[in-house]
Formats: C-alpha cells, sequence, structure tokens
C-alpha cells in the first residue's frame, strides 16, 4: 500500500475538538469586492530562507557531474595558450591539448590558507583536482639570451592541476565560481618534482642554464595548464554542486469570474553569507521572495512579514527551507486563490450522515447534492509539532464554510459555519515542488453559525463536515509548492531540524 492510500480516511480518524458556537450573521462568498480586486503585495526577501548543505558524500558526486559537464566543454583537451615564464622564457605551445582526467573536489580546510585567498565576499572554499596524463610534444623557446627561437621536445610528467577556488553572489543572486591565487601543477611522482622531466634544449644557442630552464618550462607550464582549465572549471563547478538555484518564478494559481491571484517567488545566494559551518560541509545560504497578486475571494489580507534569518545550527546535508518561508509560500498561495475559488472546486458531502445531525437537510428530499464552499478570512500559520518528531502544525486561520445544496434546479446556501482548524502531522514533498500534508489530528474551532435556506446545523453535524473538508484542504490537494529547482528527486518526507524543514537532494 502506497503513502497516499495509507493517508485516504485519515482526516475521518483524526482527534476533532468542538468548542462554543454563537449564532450570528455572515457575509456571503466575496459580496462587497470589486472585480480584480488586488494589487501586488511585495515584501523584502528573507535572508538564509533556504540553505544547501553540501558533504564530502555530495561533493562525490558533483565530481561525476562535473566530470560529464568539463568532458563536452573540453572536447579533445584544453588547449594550452603561450605565456611568460621565469627567466624571461617566451613558450609557444604549439597548439597542445592536455590529456585531462576526470576532476574531484575537495573542500578546502578552514585557517590561514582560506582566509588568505578568499575575498570579503568568499567564505568558504574548495579544490579542484584535475589529473593530467604524461606526454611528449615539440615547443618552440625564444629569449633574450637565446641567439634566436628554437625547437624544443619535452617530456610532461604525469601530474595534477589542483586548482582552489571560493564562491560569490552576482548582482542577481546566482552563484558563481571565483578562481584563488594558488593553483598549481604538481607531479604525481615523488622522482619527478618537475612538471616538465626533461627538455632536449641541444638546438637552442645562448646563455643557456640547463637547471635553470628545465624549472622555468615547468613554471610556464604550470601556469598555461591552470589558465586552460579555470574557465571551464569556474563555469561549471556551482552548477555540479547544485548552487546555480537563482531563478524568478511566477504563476496564476487561480483564475476565475472573480478574477485573478498571481505568486511569485525569486530565490537569490546571498553575497555575504556563505559561511563554512564545519570542517566536514559547507551551508550556502540563499535569500527568498515571496510575493502575491491576491484573488478577490481572500478580500484584504496581505502576507506578514518575514520571519527567517541565516542559520544558525548545522544542518544535514541535502536541502533546507526554513519553517517561517513555507508558511509564507503557503499563505501566498491561499492569497492567490488556492484555497477558495473555482480550481478547489466544490467539496462534496455524503448527505445521509449529515440528515442524522442535522434534520432539516431532510426537507429538501434525498436527491439534494450537498457540498462545501471554503473561504478564508486569515492566512494560515505553520509551526514545529514540539510532541511529534518531525512534525508540523497547520493552523488555518479563521474560515468560513458555506452549506451549499443543489435543489429544485438551483444551488442554495443552506447555512454557513465559522470556524479554524489546526492540522497535526508530516509534510511531504514531490519532485514538482507540491507540497502535502499527511494529518495525524485535527482540532476544529467553530466559533459562529448561521442559517440561510435551513435552520443552523448543531455541533454534531458540524463534525460530519469535518472529514470532507479535511479531505479536499489538506489530502486532496496541494498546500503550496516550491519551484522546482529546490524541490527534491522524488517524493520524500521532510525533516524538522530547529527552525528549517530539510530534505535530500540531487
Amino acid at each position: 500500500m502506497n503513502r497516499r492510500s495509507q493517508t485516504q480516511g485519515l482526516a475521518a480518524r483524526a482527534l476533532t475538538v468542538i468548542s462554543g458556537l454563537v449564532v450570528g450573521a455572515l457575509a456571503t462568498g466575496c459580496a462587497g469586492l470589486g472585480w480584480g480586486q488586488g494589487g501586488a503585495e511585495p515584501t523584502r526577501a528573507t535572508a538564509g530562507a533556504f540553505i544547501k548543505t553540501v558533504d564530502q558524500a555530495m561533493l562525490t558526486r558533483a565530481s561525476e557531474r562535473l566530470a560529464e559537464r568539463v568532458a563536452e566543454r573540453w572536447g579533445a583537451g584544453p588547449l594550452l595558450t603561450s605565456g611568460d615564464a621565469a627567466g624571461a622564457i617566451a613558450v609557444d605551445w604549439h597548439g597542445w591539448l592536455l590529456a585531462p582526467g576526470g576532476p574531484r573536489l575537495e573542500l578546502m580546510p578552514p585557517g590561514p590558507m582560506i582566509q588568505a585567498l578568499t575575498g570579503p565576499n568568499i567564505d568558504f572554499g574548495l579544490i579542484v583536482h584535475v589529473p593530467v596524463a604524461g606526454a611528449s610534444h615539440e615547443i618552440q623557446l625564444s629569449a633574450e639570451f637565446l641567439d634566436q627561437a628554437c625547437g624544443v621536445s619535452v617530456l610532461l610528467a604525469e601530474g595534477e592541476v589542483d586548482v582552489p577556488m571560493g564562491f560569490t553572489a552576482d548582482k542577481l543572486g546566482r552563484i558563481q565560481g571565483v578562481v584563488l591565487p594558488g593553483a598549481t601543477y604538481h607531479a604525481l611522482s615523488e622522482l619527478t618534482p618537475n612538471a616538465i622531466i626533461k627538455a632536449d634544449l641541444s638546438s637552442c644557442v645562448g646563455a643557456i642554464d640547463p637547471g635553470a630552464q628545465l624549472a622555468a618550462l615547468g613554471t610556464a607550464f604550470a601556469e598555461a595548464a591552470v589558465r586552460a582549465v579555470s574557465d571551464a572549471l569556474s563555469a561549471e563547478v556551482p552548477g555540479a554542486l547544485g548552487l546555480d538555484l537563482a531563478f524568478a518564478w511566477s504563476a496564476a494559481v487561480n483564475a476565475d469570474a472573480l478574477g485573478t491571484g498571481f505568486m511569485r517567488t525569486a530565490l537569490r545566494g546571498l553575497a555575504n553569507d556563505l559561511v563554512m559551518r564545519q570542517t566536514q560541509s559547507v551551508q550556502v545560504a540563499f535569500a527568498l521572495t515571496v510575493e502575491a497578486d491576491p484573488h478577490p475571494c481572500m478580500g484584504l489580507l496581505a502576507l506578514p512579514e518575514p520571519r527567517a534569518k541565516v542559520a544558525e545550527t548545522i544542518l544535514p546535508a541535502g536541502a533546507a527551507l526554513h519553517i517561517g518561508s513555507l508558511e509564507r509560500l503557503i499563505a501566498a498561495s491561499w492569497l492567490a486563490g488556492a484555497a477558495c475559488a473555482d480550481h478547489l472546486g466544490v467539496i462534496p458531502v455524503a448527505s445521509a450522515p449529515l440528515v442524522a445531525t442535522w434534520p432539516a437537510l431532510a426537507r429538501l428530499g434525498s436527491d439534494a447534492e450537498v457540498s462545501l464552499e471554503l473561504w478564508p478570512a486569515a492566512l494560515p500559520r505553520v509551526t514545529a509539532d514540539p510532541s511529534m518528531q518531525d512534525g508540523l502544525v497547520l493552523d488555518t486561520g479563521r474560515m468560513r464554510a458555506d452549506i451549499m445544496v443543489t435543489y429544485a434546479g438551483a444551488r442554495w446556501r443552506a447555512a454557513s459555519v465559522v470556524l479554524e482548524l489546526s492540522v497535526a502531522g508530516t509534510l511531504w514533498l514531490d519532485e514538482a515542488g507540491a507540497a502535502t500534508f499527511d494529518p495525524a489530528a485535527v482540532e476544529a474551532r467553530p466559533s459562529v453559525v448561521e442559517a440561510a435556506l435551513l435552520t443552523a446545523p448543531e455541533a454534531d453535524a458540524i463534525a460530519v463536515l469535518l472529514p470532507p473538508l479535511i479531505e479536499a484542504l489538506v489530502l486532496g490537494r496541494p498546500l503550496g509548492r516550491l519551484p522546482q529547482p529546490i524541490a527534491p528527486p522524488g517524493e520524500v518526507a521532510v525533516s524538522v531540524s530547529g527552525d528549517y524543514l530539510s530534505w535530500p537532494t540531487r
């Protein structure tokens, strides 16, 4: 049995607490709201709303992705470019193509080295190791101490290019790789410490010091090799690490006769908060902006101020979203019409159990169809559940449920109830970013009921309405949607880590 089938009926089995009812007068539907009402409600970005944590296991997978990325970019191999070596030797590498192997990523340990190499906006770094096969090649040298340019046969030692890299965010919030000073080429054999094992200088005429020129050639090769691989590495490493997450996303959540509700989100890296938290992992912080253009059915509600800030706790490897930011995503979705407008649809209710607790409904006969329409009057709140491991509590806030009946060829409002729901359970995410909720317990707090076509129902009848309401509001549809770039690779249960929700990433 899959998870979704196991959850069916949970709403009916959930703990339900009904508290005091007051009979009063209520407005109906979206009466009094102009069509198309609502404008964008911009909010400032929530710093540290999303965290990507990279550990050594993720670096291993990233190394495999990086090898695939640079293989296509390098083609037959990176081309060495001419440059000067120590001793004013100019080297023409004559189209020398390196033969690199798959790059390997390693975290740069914190300490004096990273502090000396990084700038004010680069707070952690790693080293990219690129193995290079040994090779022989013909090159051209020219220098002041040589009578003329000469051809030289050289033998390269099998070695490795080590490129230290840092990361920073540009003005658009995109994480970019920065090649740091100190890149080197070193031979893999202790017997051949120099990059160039030997060079045949017999064709060169001038004041030649073979030992000094061999060292200078090794230095020149190392510089050329670093230049050849650095551009590809700086462009591809952030993507291989899964840090290319900056985006701006906008979607219409609901469009109906009353109007259209939109939701917009943007994610950007933080320029000054890419922080090394411990020696075995790095946490990369992103800021999340959430905006909504309200659907008219939500009235004059607005998103509250952000609650998140950069995390101070060590998070597990993968992705993490601040609980307050999940709340904002859900609230923006509701504000744009997700919980009240036509695409939620009519919530069907079985009439037989309702008639047993609400005799007035029997007057309409057995053919009357009963359904609910939901009109939220507040935005939801999401908090961690201290009584349940990895549990959350969704508080809907005040909402009105209209009990609708189809009778004599028309649709009527039979009665209404104002209530609040607190739903405790666990959160699931799928690969499309849909956030769904598995309820374990439901507390309902009705406050007002109103008669319309029929007399107002009693508390027992309201209890009968809760299972279909929970089924439609929680089980039957996503509470909200994360933009796909930060969604998990498949459906996963979300863990609660302090103020953050965490899940594995690709």
